[in-house]
């Protein structure tokens, strides 16, 4: 998840549950920015509600040095992905 984070140049939400129902679920929630940092991150055993904020100036610069929107060619792929 924090490699699609750099990828894609976002911030990136991930939440997981914790707990025992016929499987082991573990927890560990997380935020993360464009650089794949954790900026909040929640435990492996308990239930919580995690925040962060976020900082629209570090995306702006990500996306400065890294133009990868700017550089997508939709007429090359569409016909792949039309429905």
């Amino acid at each position: 998840m924090r490699g699609h984070a750099v990828a894609n140049g976002v911030y990136v939400a991930a939440a997981n549950r914790t707990g025992v129902e016929g499987v082991a679920f573990y927890g560990s929630s997380f935020i993360c920015d464009p650089l794949g940092n954790l900026i909040a991150q929640a435990s492996r055993d308990q239930t919580e509600v995690i925040t962060a904020d976020l900082d629209p100036t570090l995306l702006a610069e990500w996306r400065r040095l890294f133009p990868l929107l700017r550089q997508r060619r939709p007429s090359v792929y569409g016909r792949l992905v039309e429905e």
